[in-house]
């Protein structure tokens, strides 16, 4: 039986997560109903478990989304993004490969220890950290990377140039953006332990560090892997590669597959890359 502080958490976790589903809704930032449902799910999950980590689902979400409208009118960002398998706004399994991740590993929390819980430095809550850590790395790279005047070279031939926006393509303003990204995360998380206990303890510094490497490794291996695995289709007008499964200029008209695994899409990506860098977090802690 829940006794009534837990109630309370229960109504406050619900209460808290409605506003910011509808304006992120309204903001576009989500597909309706899925992606607001599958948003409201993970972030109520995850505001049991501990609201710390509901603020930096908040963190993820919104520094994501206000990214993806990050010069928007670049025509060197536009041209990229035209050939990416989706936009900005979020569906159900966009949402589930981004924060699937933290979801499974918060049910588990819940599962054994109840409803806040308060080891934040324990290994399954720096886990679900830093996996929003490697999407958030992830999503500042290819936002911030595809307004690069110079093309990205191949990941794995550095000699190499490709065009922007293509998965396994490195640029310095991407590998910045993944830096930042990542530490962005690391950073509001030790803030808000140090809030929540009412005093800095030097013992959680070490986890911005932790964090942030993990997150920019999420981000590496999402970039390994779009260049080896990542489903790859051609354009049969423009004949230029695409992850899109249509035409880009006719959604009614398939494109070719040409290399790659045709299951393993940007969305698998994203959850293998996450879910690889987070887990290695026990070999840490």
């Amino acid at each position: 039986m829940l006794d009534f502080a837990d109630r309370w958490l229960l109504l406050f976790g619900v209460i808290v997560n409605l506003p910011v589903g509808y304006f992120a809704f309204r903001k576009k930032s989500l597909t309706f109903p899925g992606g607001f449902l599958a948003a409201a799910i993970i972030g109520f999950t995850l505001f049991i478990v501990h609201p710390i980590q509901w603020l930096i689902l908040l963190i993820f979400f919104s520094s994501s989304s206000v990214l993806s409208k990050y010069n928007s009118g670049n025509t060197f960002k536009q041209e990229a993004m035209k050939f990416a398998e989706k936009g900005g706004t979020r569906d159900v399994i966009q949402i589930f490969a981004n924060g699937g991740v933290a979801f499974i590993v918060a049910v588990s929390v819940l599962y054994g220890s109840g409803l806040l819980y308060q080891q934040l430095d324990a290994p399954l809550m720096v886990l679900i950290v830093s996996s929003f850590a490697a999407a958030n790395a992830d999503t500042w790279a290819t936002e911030i990377g595809t307004t690069s005047r110079i093309n990205p070279v191949w990941i794995l031939d550095p000699r190499k140039r490709v065009p922007r926006g293509t998965s396994g393509g490195v640029s310095i303003k991407g590998t910045i953006g993944s830096l930042i990204g990542s530490l962005v995360i690391a950073v509001f998380y030790v803030v808000f332990i140090a809030i929540n206990n009412q005093s800095l303890d030097a013992r959680f510094f070490p986890l911005i560090i932790i964090i942030t490497f993990l997150g920019v490794l999420g981000s590496f291996i999402d970039t390994l892997l779009g260049a080896t695995v990542q489903a790859k289709f051609q354009c049969p007008s423009c004949v230029k590669t695409t992850e899109k499964r249509f035409h880009v200029h006719n959604e009614k008209v398939d494109t070719n597959h040409t290399g790659g695994l045709k299951f393993f899409s940007n969305d698998v990506v994203n959850f293998v890359s996450i879910a690889s860098a987070s887990l290695t977090v026990f070999l840490i802690l």
